[in-house]
């Protein structure tokens, strides 16, 4: 009878202890079961906070963005306005300038044909005076000087007071008043007709004309068209004269005949 009663307490004692061993493991299951749901969803929770900062972040960040490309845009049209205001600012004085130089043109224009108009009348009303032959004694003729194409005037003033300085030694600074060429354009080289302001001085240039020998060039008195025709006159009366066996000369356009005139 103790066997089987010390037998039913141990069964009894084994029992209970597989009975909390069982409570135990059933409790741990429990608790690795919340813990494993709290983690799921604190990291659910962890996933969520993120997404919605995420979001939050990204609509600012897109806020800020818009923000200022409106503002960028804004300055832009601001600058874009005000240079083209300057520009057209800028656009109206010139075409302002334009306009004010085309009416200076028109007034310089209109000025131009008055008095061509005017110069017209005058050479109208002006009569033409003929050849006077008292400034014929202020011309000599210089023959053989080389004629160059188109050559100016100041040019050729420069040559001939170089010329003259270097052969007959004298000085025509302020004595030439006028020069031009005679005879045909097909010649070369010819003759130069210079109008000076003193007679004495045409007259000592005549008077030293054998200082050209030997240069190529040689001057004479200006003679016109009657001159020319009375001095071929006098010309002939001079050769019958020496023919004649009398002493003939020309001088100053006279016929001297045995020193008579």
């Amino acid at each position: 009878m103790r066997k089987t009663t010390t037998s039913t307490n141990n069964e009894t004692i084994c029992s209970d202890d597989l009975s909390f061993l069982g409570d135990t493991l059933r409790t741990q299951e429990n608790v690795e079961i919340i813990n494993n749901v709290t983690i799921q969803s604190l990291s659910e929770l962890i996933i969520l906070r993120l997404k919605e900062n995420n979001k939050s972040i990204i609509e600012e960040l897109q806020s800020t963005i818009q923000t200022e490309i409106k503002k960028a845009i804004t300055e832009l049209r601001e600058d874009f306005n005000n240079k083209t205001n300057y520009l057209t600012v800028q656009n109206n004085d010139r075409k302002e300038e334009i306009e004010s130089i085309n009416n200076k043109i028109e007034e310089l224009r209109i000025e131009n044909e008055n008095l061509k108009k005017e110069l017209k009348e005058l050479s109208i009303q002006i009569p033409r005076t003929p050849n006077n032959p008292d400034n014929n004694d202020k011309k000599i003729v210089l023959y053989g000087l080389a004629e160059y194409y188109k050559e100016p005037e100041s040019e050729l003033h420069n040559r001939l007071i170089e010329l003259f300085r270097d052969i007959v030694n004298v000085d025509l600074s302020g004595y030439i008043e006028h020069m031009y060429r005679v005879g045909r354009k097909a010649v070369k080289n010819r003759p130069l007709v210079i109008e000076l302001l003193s007679k004495r001085m045409t007259k000592y240039l005549i008077n030293n004309t054998e200082c050209f020998q030997g240069t190529g060039l040689f001057i004479s008195e200006f003679l016109d068209a009657n001159a020319r025709k009375e001095r071929a006159q006098m010309r002939d009366k001079l050769i019958q004269a020496r023919k004649n066996g009398l002493h003939a000369i020309i001088r100053n356009n006279k016929l001297f005949i045995e020193g008579a005139y």
